[in-house]
């Protein structure tokens, strides 16, 4: 066993962390969590970093982060989720923990990869140049908006908490969407056990009201009661037909009367 330390997990923080490092605030306006639209965004990117100098190109650059293979798999389920914020963007990247979250051929041809090395993130496959549609006003006021929450020490609390609220519906929204095969199979195991109550009631005769306390020691020492009354009778079933077999046995052993005697 290797006595070298293993290397801790990295977060989306952690990568976050490493995106500013390579578009740094000298450079680049970098924004986190931005959609198309302000209120009623189609899409979103993790984030977007923008080039300030004409001379370094005046580029957007967007960004998908993904801590987990699992993580990974969901978003390629959905591969029309980033399309409209691409659109906007000169480069689009998906920026991954471990380059190994992400198998050959799995990675869409307009995006690039970014992975750790270190405490930067280097390309694994560099991002092509895109040809990126005109920014409209809703893009704009989009971006605006995340700017001024993380800039502006005068964001209200109205906005801080239709933020919240507008994050938990999103939240809950994914996650039954993620896990939409696990709570189908929830609600398949629901009903297969609403027809067993049914099938118990109609064979036995017991009811089992729902929704209240229901007394399960006292219907298993029944079941146990009925099983051990079946045995019993098994038993002397097995007796009876031995004492039957005894009787035809004997008849069969005694002599016959002759006739006329």
């Amino acid at each position: 066993m290797s006595d070298a330390p293993m290397r801790p997990k990295l977060t989306s923080t952690d990568l976050v962390d490493r995106l500013r490092l390579r578009y740094p605030s000298t450079a680049y306006a970098f924004f986190r969590e931005v959609s198309d639209a302000p209120s009623s965004g189609r899409s979103r990117a993790d984030a977007i970093a923008m080039g300030l100098w004409q001379s370094k190109g005046i580029e957007i650059e967007g960004f998908e982060i993904k801590v987990s293979r699992a993580d990974w798999n969901r978003e390629r389920k959905r591969p029309a989720k980033a399309e409209s914020i691409l659109s906007y963007c000169d480069r689009w990247w998906l920026v991954v923990a471990d380059p190994v979250l992400v198998k050959d051929d799995e990675l869409p041809a307009p995006w690039g990869l970014l992975a750790p090395r270190g405490d930067h993130l280097v390309a694994v496959k560099q991002a092509p140049k895109l040809d990126p549609r005109p920014l409209d006003r809703f893009f704009v006021a989009s971006v605006l908006r995340h700017a001024q929450r993380q800039w502006s020490p005068e964001a209200t609390a109205i906005e801080r908490r239709d933020a919240r609220n507008g994050g938990f519906q999103e939240g809950f929204a994914k996650g039954r969407e993620d896990n939409k095969d696990e709570i189908d199979g929830l609600h398949a195991e629901v009903r297969r056990l609403q027809d067993l109550h049914v099938q118990f009631q109609e064979a036995t005769g017991i009811h089992l009201p729902s929704g209240h306390f229901v007394d399960v020691g006292q219907i298993g020492e029944a079941v146990n009661l009925v099983m051990h009354a079946a045995e019993v009778l098994g038993h002397l079933e097995e007796r009876t037909r031995g004492v039957l077999d005894a009787i035809v046995s004997a008849r069969a052993s005694l002599p016959k009367k002759e006739s006329g005697s």
